[in-house]
């Protein structure tokens, strides 16, 4: 019966956000919501942004729906609706061929972390793999750890968005995997906002891969769905009496975490500020080196498999 429940969310989610993309489509070109071309950017013409509109929507309704309205819940919608509206003000700056500065972006996400933390949404304690007794944090230690993971979570999905269907694709993949994860943990509060959320990632992707009408998520869309999933990490894996199940969002993650470290790496070489836009990123260096963008997505989505699938076994095996 709980396996129905999820899988009547999930349709829920993917036909919601699949119907409601196209709505707040119009929406962006009628206020002149556009992601117009640069030499970083790929596209050649002024592409709507809309995503974020949509993946709002979604998870506000379903997680009201679908979840015990309670402190917990309000703070999530508190704060996913700070991150968006953050990074709205940032795509409508973009739109206009301007830039918004970091400091405010990232006070944005900080603030959006705080008020998560305050609803009970924090990395507090975890079990020790060596000795199994637990390690309780303090309040200033906890704070600082789930602000570091959901924010950290939020750049590294928006860094991924810089290919047709690469931020959506990993998503899906992440949040499917974590549902598996806090599932198999009983963690039903994770599990159901993992549904929605890879709901709302395939949802997306058919839009945002379009060749005649399509849509972009925005850093309103790709921040939100990154601070979402990190929030899905804290409540199923980080919270659970299994050691290894702290490990499992890591792992899950590696590839987009491994992509960004990278690149903090060559950027701190070069005494470059972190947050300057680049084409260093995977899928750029795939494109550079011939394969197409289509190929470059199957690559990275695959390599994401397979990272998923070595913290399921990891999991499993463990239990």
């Amino acid at each position: 019966m709980e396996l129905f429940r999820y899988v009547f969310i999930f349709i829920l989610s993917l036909l919601g956000t699949y119907f409601l993309t196209p709505v707040f489509r119009r929406l962006a070109i009628k206020i002149d919501l556009l992601d117009r071309p640069n030499p970083r950017k790929i596209h050649s013409e002024p592409i709507p942004i809309a995503g974020g509109f949509g993946f709002l929507f979604i998870f506000i309704t379903l997680s009201l729906i679908f979840l015990p309205v309670d402190r917990k819940l309000l703070s999530i919608i508190g704060a996913v609706l700070v991150i968006f509206l953050t990074h709205l003000v940032d795509d409508l700056f973009k739109s206009k061929s301007k830039d918004f500065p970091a400091l405010p972006k990232f006070l944005g996400q900080v603030t959006g972390a705080l008020i998560l933390i305050s609803g009970g949404v924090s990395i507090s304690v975890i079990k020790n793999p060596f000795t199994g007794g637990y390690l309780q944090f303090s309040t200033p230690v906890s704070t600082i750890l789930t602000v570091v993971w959901v924010v950290g979570v939020s750049n590294i999905i928006n860094f991924a968005d810089g290919l047709d269907g690469l931020a959506s694709s990993i998503t899906a993949i992440a949040s499917g995997s974590l549902a598996i994860v806090s599932h198999f943990l009983n963690r039903d509060y994770a599990t159901t906002m993992a549904v929605i959320l890879l709901g709302i990632s395939l949802g997306f992707i058919r839009h945002n891969m379009s060749s005649t009408n399509k849509v972009f998520m925005g850093d309103s869309g790709a921040y939100l769905l990154g601070f979402i999933l990190g929030t899905i990490a804290i409540e199923g894996t980080m919270k659970t009496t299994t050691a290894i199940a702290v490990l499992v969002p890591f792992i899950i993650l590696g590839q987009p975490i491994i992509d960004t470290g990278l690149k903090f790496i060559k950027k701190t070489i070069r005494r470059e500020p972190f947050y300057k836009a680049d084409r260093e990123h995977l899928h750029f260096k795939l494109l550079n080196w011939g394969l197409t963008s289509t190929q470059a997505l199957i690559f990275i989505s695959l390599i994401n498999i397979c990272f998923s699938l070595v913290a399921l076994v990891i999991i499993f095996a463990g239990k």
